[in-house]
C-alpha cells in the first residue's frame, strides 16, 4: 500500500534509481524484481515512472507488501516517483 504521509529528507540519498521510462516495457518487471531482491534491510530505490503504475503497484501489494514500504514521492500527470524502503521484516 501507498504511504503519502512520509517523504524522504531533501537531499536523501537513494540506495538505487530505476527510472521504468528507459526500458523496454518486458524489461520492466523483472528488472525492478532483480532490484528489489539484492536491496538490504533499510535500503531504498527510487522508481520512476512515465505512466501511472497501478498494475505495478498492485503487483508489488501481492507479492512483496511484507517487505517493502511504499511511499510517494511525486503522483503525475507526467512523472510517477515512488520509494520503495526494504524492510527489516520478512523473507
Amino acid at each position: 500500500m501507498v504511504n503519502e504521509s512520509q517523504r524522504p529528507a531533501a537531499g536523501h540519498q537513494y540506495s538505487a534509481v530505476l527510472d521504468l521510462r528507459v526500458h523496454d516495457p518486458r524489461e520492466r518487471l523483472p528488472l525492478l524484481e532483480m532490484t528489489l531482491s539484492v536491496l538490504q534491510p533499510g535500503e531504498d530505490v527510487l522508481l520512476i515512472a512515465g505512466t501511472e503504475p497501478q498494475r505495478l503497484l498492485d503487483h508489488l501489494d501481492g507479492h512483496y507488501s511484507d517487505r517493502f514500504a511504499i511511499e510517494t514521492v511525486q503522483w503525475g500527470p507526467e512523472l510517477w516517483q515512488l520509494r520503495l524502503i526494504r524492510d527489516g521484516q520478512g523473507a
